[in-house]
């Protein structure tokens, strides 16, 4: 072989053998081309879950958020509406005619004597309706009921509305009408609210 024959022998050799290369290599190229379009969907489609996701989580704690800021602003509108109704017992209790003041101060009296011999301190309105016949019939009933009968109206005078004091030395027992009524309030404070919403 001529020394022409064996150059065209190797470049046709080399021409050949860069065909192939360069077709392997396109291969190649369509491959990791085909790969990176299947990795950047994969990619795509895990971003548009986890978008999903956190649009989700997110719209889930503002509707949360919003419920709690429902239910105090509820609530709120609950204990006002309740305040306002034993605002209003407590005015209609002042307003009593005298007499029904009176037996109310005694069934007070009879409920929280301990001994039937305390100082009877009223507020200075009820003060003033408050007699020795009412004294006397008092005493009659604490008797019965205690044993001993000597209630004896306080020189002392507080506002305590219709609600009484009861006073032994340095204890007192507080039946003012404010101290009644936070009691039946923090009760019932419960039931009333369940009563507002519907009986829930």
């Amino acid at each position: 072989m001529a020394v022409d024959e064996i150059v065209d022998k190797i470049i046709s050799d080399a021409k050949k053998k860069a065909q192939r290369i360069k077709q392997e290599a396109k291969r190649e190229a369509r491959k990791i081309l085909l790969e990176a379009e299947r990795e950047a969907e994969e990619l795509k489609k895990n971003y548009i879950v986890q978008a999903k996701k956190n649009t989700t989580a997110e719209a889930g704690r503002i509707l949360t958020q919003a419920r709690l800021e429902n239910r105090k602003m509820l609530l709120s509108v609950k204990q006002q509406l309740i305040g306002e109704a034993f605002q209003l017992v407590e005015e209609r209790l002042d307003k009593l005619p005298s007499n029904k003041k009176l037996d109310f101060i005694k069934r007070l009296v009879l409920l929280t004597t301990e001994s039937g011999d305390e100082e009877l301190i009223v507020s200075p309105e009820n003060r003033r309706i408050i007699d020795q016949k009412f004294l006397k019939e008092l005493n009659g009933m604490v008797k019965k009921e205690k044993g001993t009968g000597k209630i004896k109206l306080s020189s002392e005078s507080r506002s305590v509305g219709i609600g009484i004091i009861l006073k032994k030395g340095n204890l007192e027992i507080n039946a003012s009408m404010k101290n009644l009524l936070d009691e039946v309030r923090a009760r019932a404070e419960g039931d009333i609210i369940r009563l507002l919403e519907g009986g829930k």
